[in-house]
């Protein structure tokens, strides 16, 4: 087992995969209201309580699987679409891929993501009034909720609202650096045979996107803006056969996560460090669906969708 999916599998959420996904996900939850609103005893971080563990882990299961289930489709586009003429479609691809696993990664371990939108909004400050909390208004945008199933008084979600960032992707690897940060610092702590390698590897992922000066984490996303709206990288039509560019992307192969190689320079070889951290990032999130998968056969769970997404994928 590759030491950085062993950390993460001891995050994931038991039952994730083996309960049916709800038809609404995380959204369908907080507009279902089936919860009290607390804040902490400073009264500073916003709590939803009384949680229903079997609704919340349903809920999170419609996310987890629509992630995981993208990130495979949009990785087998990229690899198809490698032998076609454009180039640029390819890396776009791929990083939509990387981008769907690192949301399911993310979300299998409990941290949730989501633009709450009116309808959530109106549900929180209805029970925000309901039970009489000294606060404000609870607006719509983008929130990070985030399990935290040890609490004294039975499960909870803590509900923050994520300012730092402007687009929804800017803001997501704002998150998912933190979470890569806290992963890390459980490494550490746990000192298993294994921890220097599984450090390493996410220590390499976490300077990789925040590489060339990019304070909020998301130099993958950087890339993905210059290729898509910048053409920068000579990947569209016309293309040059002596671009290394061009050269790295018509090179990608399906590879096993222990040789994707994260140390190359994004100063210097921009486009092999982008691709292998995007590679990293999927290889990684398909070990996490396929070992959650083997504990989810009931028909209409997870491990029946996974299955059928890899036939096709194979085919």
């Amino acid at each position: 087992m590759f030491p950085v999916q062993r950390y993460i599998q001891r995050k994931v959420i038991s039952d994730l995969g083996r309960s049916l996904p709800n038809g609404d996900g995380f959204k369908g939850f907080i507009r279902g209201q089936s919860y009290v609103l607390e804040y902490d005893e400073e009264g500073e971080d916003l709590f939803i309580g009384g949680v229903n563990e079997g609704d919340f882990v349903s809920a999170l299961s419609h996310d987890y699987s629509r992630f995981a289930l993208s990130g495979i489709e949009s990785y087998e586009r990229a690899l198809r679409a490698v032998g076609e003429s454009n180039t640029a479609w390819p890396a776009i691809q791929i990083y939509y891929s990387a981008y769907y696993f690192a949301n399911s990664i993310m979300r299998a371990c409990g941290v949730n993501v989501s633009r709450l939108k009116f309808e959530e909004s109106r549900a929180l400050n209805e029970l925000r009034l309901l039970f009489d909390l000294e606060c404000g208004n609870i607006p719509t945008g983008d929130y990070r909720a985030t399990w935290v199933p040890s609490a004294s008084l039975g499960p909870k979600i803590k509900l923050e609202p994520i300012s730092a960032g402007t687009g929804a992707h800017e803001k997501f690897w704002i998150v998912f650096s933190s979470f890569l940060r806290g992963l890390i610092e459980e490494i550490r702590q746990q000192g298993m045979p294994d921890a220097l390698d599984a450090e390493n590897s996410a220590g390499d992922l976490l300077r990789l996107l925040r590489a060339c000066g990019s304070g909020n984490h998301n130099w993958l996303s950087n890339v993905r803006n210059d290729i898509t709206y910048q053409h920068q990288y000579g990947v569209w039509t016309p293309t040059s056969k002596r671009s290394q560019d061009v050269k790295s992307i018509r090179a990608l192969r399906r590879k096993e996560i222990g040789v994707v190689r994260l140390d190359h320079n994004p100063n210097v070889d921009p486009m092999n460090a982008f691709l292998a951290g995007c590679q990293y990032l999927i290889e990684l999130g398909i070990l996490v669906a396929t070992h959650l998968a083997t504990f989810s056969k009931r028909n209409g769970a997870f491990g029946a969708q996974w299955a059928r997404c890899l036939d096709l994928s194979q085919a």
